[in-house]
C-alpha cells in the first residue's frame, strides 16, 4: 500500500501483521515503513490505545514534517483543525491496507460483483463467454438500474467504488490539501 506525499515520495507499509484478537482500544499491528522503496523504519501498536510507536525517532520526525507540509484536517473536536502528524499518516496507511484486505475477500475477479449505491452483491461465476457476460449484466441492470459492476474496473477504481458504497473514507485522501 503506497501513497505519495506532497513532493512525490512514495510512503508505504510492508510486512504488515495485524492482530485483531489483541486489538482493544486501537489496532494491534507491526509493519515496516518504506519511503521510495527503501526500508526506513518500523511502526507498531500494542492495541491498548496510546501512541503508534515509530522507529527510529528520526523517521517519526520526518513523517511529522511531511504532515506539517500537508496542513490540518477539519475536525469537530478542534476548531483550528487537527495537525497531521506521523501517527495520523501511519494510521491512515494502516486503515487503507486493512480495508483493501477486506475488499479483496469480497471482490473476486471471477465472480459477478456489483454495487447499487447502498450494497455490494457478489454471486455466481462470471461466464467466460463475453456475450453471456453481457446478457447477464443486462439482466442485472434491468432488475437493478443503479447497478455499477466491479467486473472490468481497474483494481483502483473497484476499490474506490467499494469504499464509496461502504461509506469508508480513506485517511490519506483526507490528508491531501483541499483546493478551496
Amino acid at each position: 500500500m503506497a501513497v505519495k506525499d506532497q513532493i512525490g515520495r512514495d510512503i508505504e507499509l510492508k510486512a504488515l501483521h495485524h492482530y485483531p484478537r489483541m486489538s482493544e482500544d486501537s489496532e494491534c499491528f507491526d509493519a515496516a515503513i518504506y519511503i521510495d522503496g527503501k526500508k526506513v523504519g518500523t511502526a507498531r501498536d500494542d492495541g491498548n490505545g496510546g501512541m503508534i510507536h515509530i522507529q527510529p525517532h528520526s523517521l517519526h520526525e520526518q513523517l511529522n514534517e511531511i504532515g506539517k507540509s500537508v496542513g490540518k484536517l477539519e475536525s469537530e473536536f478542534s476548531p483550528e483543525g487537527l495537525q497531521i502528524d506521523a501517527e495520523l499518516i501511519v494510521g491512515a496507511l494502516l486503515m487503507e491496507a486493512l480495508h483493501k484486505k477486506d475488499f479483496k475477500k469480497y471482490v473476486k475477479p471471477r465472480k459477478v460483483t456489483f454495487a447499487d449505491g447502498a450494497h455490494i452483491y457478489t454471486f455466481g461465476d462470471l461466464p467466460i463467454d463475453k456475450s453471456e457476460q453481457e446478457k447477464l449484466f443486462e439482466y442485472i441492470k434491468k432488475e437493478n438500474p443503479n447497478a455499477v459492476f466491479f467486473n472490468g474496473l481497474s483494481e483502483e477504481k473497484a476499490f474506490e467504488l467499494y469504499c464509496t458504497t461502504n461509506q469508508i473514507e480513506i485517511g490519506w485522501k483526507l490528508m491531501k490539501k483541499q483546493d478551496a
